[in-house]
């Protein structure tokens, strides 16, 4: 009878396991070492204000009307069943600098899929559900299929499925309060809440949304207190493609990682593929505790 060998995966970075975390770090976005410096972004020419950090200890005085709950709305729903897209992504991660190639499928509220590559070699595919990931490492032959512990012991943060959903759709987090208060800079309207609380699981944020004035978000600053980490998510250059717009570029922000995403064959409402295949030859993953 033959007998799996199970890898016992300690939550540590080596050379053979960076495409892991770079992964990783752009899916949950999170991934970031305590912040002892302001954010800096590489394209803050294009950018349509200032990412003011600040802002988020900004108590924003009301200038203009409150937004109504159906403009909230639009700012989290979703006007389509299927979005996928590829992008060409540059990174820099904890002093490492390279490119690789995203493939991103999203059944809207069902399934998310990631396929990356580098120089058209394929590295890693990832399906998320609401309720389990599964990940598939082609370089070393492993795999993981669970709950989302795997992602959360690298993240070490909360994490599901709709808030990699919204990100990546450029879309705010559903079932947390519309606590916001709201101030005009230059052509922008921010959104600010200094707690914001997911009706779900109790979890907060302080967040700033900052909008254009056709309502879409051109920038998301969140701050986690509790674990002291902050996190600039910026989207650029929207246009309309089918009955829907949406942004052609995306950067992700904080002191040890920044990403440059480019997209290109923006697709609404075409399904994409839905399950990964794990060869049998391939040995699970069982993550441990670092003792």
């Amino acid at each position: 009878m033959n007998i799996k060998k199970i890898i016992v995966y300690n939550p540590i970075f080596n050379n053979s396991t960076l495409i892991i975390a770079i992964l990783t770090a752009m899916i949950t976005l999170f991934s970031c070492n305590t912040l002892k410096q302001q954010p800096k972004t590489n394209i803050k020419e294009i950018s349509p204000i200032e990412p003011v950090v600040s802002e988020l200890k900004y108590q924003a005085i009301d200038t203009i009307p409150k937004l109504q709950y159906t403009n909230f709305k639009n700012l989290y729903e979703y006007p389509y069943q299927w979005l996928t897209y590829r992008a060409k992504v540059d990174y820099t991660f904890e002093g490492n600098v390279g490119a690789c190639n995203l493939f991103f499928v999203n059944r809207i509220d069902s399934l998310i899929y990631f396929n990356i590559n580098i120089s058209g070699i394929e590295v890693v595919r990832l399906v998320f559900t609401p309720k389990q990931v599964t990940y598939v490492n082609k370089l070393n032959k492993t795999y993981y299929q669970g709950n989302y512990f795997f992602i959360e012991k690298i993240a070490k943060v909360p994490l599901n499925f709709y808030t990699i959903q919204s990100l990546f759709n450029g879309k705010d987090f559903a079932n947390y309060e519309q606590n916001f208060s709201i101030t005009n800079h230059q052509d922008s309207i921010i959104l600010f809440s200094p707690k914001r609380n997911d009706l779900k699981s109790g979890n907060a944020i302080k967040q700033t949304l900052v909008l254009n004035n056709l309502y879409q978000i051109i920038q998301n600053l969140i701050e986690l207190e509790s674990i002291s980490k902050n996190l600039s998510i910026q989207y650029f250059q929207y246009a309309p493609i089918s009955e829907n717009t949406m942004f052609q570029s995306m950067n992700i922000n904080s002191i040890d990682i920044n990403f440059n995403l480019e997209l290109k064959n923006i697709r609404f409402n075409t399904p994409g593929p839905t399950t990964i295949t794990i060869p049998e030859s391939f040995t699970p993953i069982n993550f441990q505790p670092k003792l």
